[in-house]
Parts: structure tokens; C-alpha cells; sequence
């Protein structure tokens, strides 16, 4: 596994992972959190696009993964 991708299934178990499941929290939110993190971390945005892809896509295939119903809230209300 790539230290890109290491580095975001580890962002995933702590940031993701411990949210409740009713919890209303934006994948656009979420993933503004990794961009921030991943880029204080040292992880370049082409390396991650080409190693994760869209990372709110990546986060909605980890809760479905996981067998977690979440709200999604549409990118246009969450910001």
C-alpha cells in the first residue's frame, strides 16, 4: 500500500470511522478536512488524486463498506 493511501485509510479510522451514524456530517465537509490534513502531512494533491481519486467519493465507498447508512448532505448546503 502506498503512503498516500495508508495515510488516508489511518484519516479514515480516526475521523470517519468514530462518527455516529445518525451524525449529518458533509462527505464535502469531510474531505476538506483530509485536503487540509493531507497537505500539513506532506501529501501532494496530484499523488492523492491519482492515488485515492475524488476523496468524497472514496469517504461515501468507506461508509457504504462499512455497512453505515449516513446522510449526505448535497456540497451546494453545505457550505
Amino acid at each position: 500500500m502506498s503512503a498516500t493511501k495508508e495515510f488516508f485509510t489511518i484519516w479514515l479510522q480516526e475521523n470517519v470511522g468514530n462518527l455516529p451514524t445518525e451524525s449529518e456530517v458533509s462527505t464535502a465537509v469531510l474531505a476538506q478536512q483530509f485536503e487540509q490534513d493531507a497537505d500539513a502531512a506532506g501529501y501532494g494533491r496530484e499523488v492523492r488524486e491519482d492515488e485515492i481519486g475524488n476523496v468524497e467519493s472514496a469517504i461515501q465507498m468507506h461508509w457504504r463498506k462499512r455497512g453505515r447508512a449516513k446522510t449526505i448532505i448535497p456540497r451546494s448546503l453545505s457550505m
